[in-house]
């Protein structure tokens, strides 16, 4: 079995039977979310440096995120303008999750036409108010039977999950 990892600077593959860690490629972005279907592998970049963020400013004008799709002789952008993405999914409903750690929401693109909406959980719009964190950082979704899970680490307060309906974002 061969496991993908995505790491801040890098992308690597690791053989389970072989335990052979390989670097795929190295520092081009700062990586986060890995997640695929039929069609293609998704992949997200920050395009930023994510430790220089430092305040409310910095995170609303960090939307320079993207997620590529890459098939066999093809790769595309299918989203822009995301400020951190961290996990994203490619879930059965042919949309792609991406959490939009930086804005405190989940941007959903719909793989079949490309349209694309912003969900909010709640009110805060940005991962840091002020100088504070507030926001709930996104950082994974899990989909399973007819419930979709999103996870937050929430900035240093207590880890939430929200358990929605698999077709929430519709």
């Amino acid at each position: 079995m061969i496991i993908l990892l995505t790491m801040p600077l890098g992308i690597y593959s690791f053989d389970t039977q072989a335990g052979k860690l390989t670097r795929l490629t190295l520092g081009k972005y700062e990586y986060g979310g890995l997640s695929w279907d039929t069609n293609s592998v998704y992949l997200s970049h920050s395009n930023i440096d994510n430790a220089s963020l430092q305040n409310e400013k910095d995170y609303r004008n960090a939307t320079v995120g993207i997620v590529c799709a890459y098939s066999p002789g093809a790769t595309s952008v299918v989203a822009r303008g995301i400020s951190q993405p961290h996990q994203i999914l490619a879930d059965s409903h042919k949309r792609l999750l991406i959490s939009n750690t930086g804005l405190n929401r989940i941007d959903v693109v719909d793989l079949t036409d490309g349209q694309s909406r912003q969900v909010y959980l709640n009110n805060t719009t940005c991962d840091m108010i002020g100088e504070e964190k507030a926001g709930d950082h996104f950082n994974g979704f899990f989909e399973h039977a007819d419930s979709l899970f999103v996870v937050s680490h929430n900035n240093g307060r207590k880890s939430k999950v929200w358990q929605l309906d698999s077709t929430s974002f519709e």
